[in-house]
């Protein structure tokens, strides 16, 4: 069988569109590649700057889960993160922390406080801020909490910023004792 010469044109021009097409997909795939590479080193710049924040991020989902860097468990004196809302609360006996020094998670009433403010902020979209000090330690926390934006959370779920505010909480003290004895 002897081909026509318009049938080797055809098939010149379909092996040049075939060759056109790998070469877009190609250089489409490597646009595509180092787009997600830019995406993915500023994603994790950005947690790196969260994770050397002075203050924590919790999200807490509508069905009292929540998400949190190991960092707030160290904070509260607790073995891991949290996986619930309720999992911040401690007995103060020593029991499932570090060291058993009697410092883990939060009294009852200020989890308890907590809670009914995140479940207010979930239902109003409500923004509160409170204190709160963990189980016989001398640290304090800064809590502010709003509404969780739907780009990060589109069920109604609130976010919670954490700040250690112990050196804060020591200079004023000393600062009211200076006072007091100046008086």
């Amino acid at each position: 069988m002897i081909l026509s010469q318009y049938s080797w044109v055809l098939i010149g021009l379909l092996l040049a569109a075939w060759t056109l097409a790998a070469g877009w997909a190609i250089l489409s795939a490597r646009a595509r590649e180092q787009s997600a590479e830019t995406s993915l080193r500023y994603a994790r710049r950005l947690s790196k700057m969260v994770d050397e924040s002075p203050a924590i991020p919790l999200l807490v989902r509508t069905d009292g889960r929540v998400e949190a860097p190991q960092k707030l468990a160290s904070w509260f004196g607790l073995d891991a993160a949290p996986q619930f809302l309720s999992e911040l609360g401690g007995d103060g006996s020593g029991g499932g922390n570090r060291g058993g020094t009697g410092t883990s998670g939060l009294p009852e009433d200020q989890l308890a406080a907590l809670s009914a403010a995140v479940r207010r902020t979930q239902k109003t979209a409500m923004a509160f801020q409170m204190n709160l000090r963990p189980h016989g330690s001398k640290r304090s926390f800064s809590v502010k909490g709003h509404l969780a934006d739907a780009q990060i959370s589109p069920a109604g779920a609130a976010l919670i910023w954490i700040t250690d505010t112990s050196e804060s909480e020591e200079e004023l003290t000393e600062l009211r004792k200076q006072a007091v004895k100046a008086r």
